[in-house]
């Protein structure tokens, strides 16, 4: 008897609870733009050479703040280039504030220089802490634009 008490008090509860599920995808777009640039490395080897810099931007669009980069960027004596790192976003998407945090990567070329980058978000805080985001970033020169899709979890 005690047994079906408790299987009861604990079972019933959870059979009633709500469930909780992620927002839909929405689709994000936009653009950023550098702001400024801080190089904190540069080593050359074989005809290439490999940059490290904190980069600060403005985003406006679907997400709309400001962003520090810690990237490292390679340049390539053939003209290939690529690009990775971490930007964290003082930012505002679907009218909650917070940080995210993402990793980036992309290849691209050494004039201009232009990237196509992929961007996923990977944490977050205040209002952005379950907030998912992947996008397509193409940049020329300090300018670039989004596209991408972003969910809240639960």
């Amino acid at each position: 008897m005690r047994r079906l008490i408790l299987l009861t008090l604990v079972v019933v509860p959870l059979a009633f609870a709500p469930s909780a599920t992620a927002t839909p995808p929405e689709d994000a777009s936009g653009i950023s733009f550098i702001t400024g640039t801080t190089i904190t490395g540069v080593r050359i080897a074989d005809g290439n050479t490999f940059v490290t810099a904190t980069i600060t931007r403005i985003i406006a669009g679907t997400l709309t703040g400001t962003i520090s980069e810690e990237a490292t960027l390679v340049f390539r004596s053939s003209g290939a280039a690529s690009i990775k790192g971490i930007a964290t976003c003082l930012c505002t998407v679907a009218g909650r504030s917070g940080t995210l945090v993402s990793r980036f990567e992309g290849t691209g070329e050494t004039v201009g220089p232009s990237f196509d980058i992929h961007s996923g978000s990977i944490g977050g805080t205040g209002g952005l802490a379950s907030l998912h985001a992947e996008l397509r970033i193409q940049a020329v020169g300090g300018f670039s634009t989004y596209t991408g899709t972003f969910h809240f979890d639960p």
